[in-house]
């Protein structure tokens, strides 16, 4: 599906949508109020807005009455990200769906970009994602963490690979990723599938999300281990029985590997030298946290690489 109808082609039909974005939530109601508020100036009739949120995070109501052309999707208490991305999308009525958090804010311009580069006929489009200006260190430690190779300057890159936190594909390509949909997985599985599927993917640079969720010490550590520890299980059930068994040594230096890579965005994005020098430590925690729940998970896979071996 490509964003204008094709030249003689039949008209869209009354109500047909050209967007859907889904915005999932972990957070609360006030979090969400500036996500929705940085993206009114852009809506168009032929755009749906999607948020799929945590039903312990918080009271719709007040959302509905302020926000009523913003569909709110109800998803049970500790559901992950990639469930909330799915339920949103189960509800999804648009030919292209672009998906992000709650934390972002929308830059200006960035819809019609989006489907401008949709319209050029790529399958799968993400971009760049930036700290807000007024993070503190440990947010934009956090930041650095999860986002740096997506941090300002990017260059713009077909068959470049993104972020789960600013994506947007088209919904002919997701109907073919049924496993990766059925399983709710994270972002990186699911392009795997898209790209075995045939799909053209562009990164472009110039297409920017900011980041603005603020986080906390001790909740961001827990939530490194838990991501880490469900890559390495989902990761570890993918691999062959040998593969498997050289990422439970080779996890072991995953940390330092972590923090060369951190220390390389610095380099290469031109970060402020004493900001990332002070970050440092935190980075060296997050990492810590990450590998040992990484290594975890390779432990979870353990039981069913053994029943592979006996089934042979």
């Amino acid at each position: 599906m490509t964003l204008l109808d094709e030249p003689g082609g039949a008209p869209r039909p009354a109500g047909w949508l050209t967007t859907s974005i889904i915005i999932a939530s972990q957070v609360p109601e006030d979090e969400v109020r500036r996500c929705l508020d940085s993206l009114q100036d852009q809506l168009a009739p032929h755009v749906e807005v999607i948020v799929a949120y945590d039903a312990s995070s918080l009271d719709p109501s007040g959302l509905q009455r302020d926000f009523p052309r913003t569909t709110l999707v109800a998803a049970p208490p500790g559901a992950s990200v990639p469930e909330l991305r799915y339920r949103g999308l189960e509800r999804a009525a648009g030919g292209i769906v672009a998906m992000t958090e709650a934390g972002a804010r929308f830059t200006s311009g960035w819809l019609p970009r989006l489907e401008e580069l949709h319209g050029r006929g790529f399958d799968a489009v993400g971009g760049a994602i930036d700290p807000a200006p007024d993070f503190g260190l440990l947010s934009w430690a956090a930041h650095l963490c999860e986002y740096g190779a997506y941090m300002s300057p990017l260059g713009d890159l077909e068959g470049g690979d993104f972020s789960g936190f600013h994506c947007s594909y088209e919904r002919a390509l997701l109907d073919k990723c049924t496993e990766s949909l059925r399983d709710r997985h994270w972002e990186t599985v699911l392009h795997e599938e898209a790209r075995r599927a045939g799909a053209r993917f562009y990164r472009c640079g110039t297409l920017r999300l900011l980041n603005a969720r603020r986080h906390r010490a001790g909740p961001f550590l827990r939530q490194r281990f838990a991501y880490g520890r469900g890559y390495g299980r989902v990761r570890g059930l993918r691999t062959s029985t040998v593969a498997h068994g050289a990422l439970l040594f080779a996890t072991a230096g995953l940390p330092a590997l972590m923090m060369f890579r951190y220390m390389r965005w610095m380099r290469n994005k031109r970060l402020p030298i004493a900001r990332s020098i002070a970050s440092l430590p935190l980075l060296a925690l997050f990492a810590g946290a990450w590998s040992l729940g990484e290594w975890l998970g390779y432990v979870d896979a353990i039981p069913a690489h053994l029943r592979r071996g006996r089934g042979r």
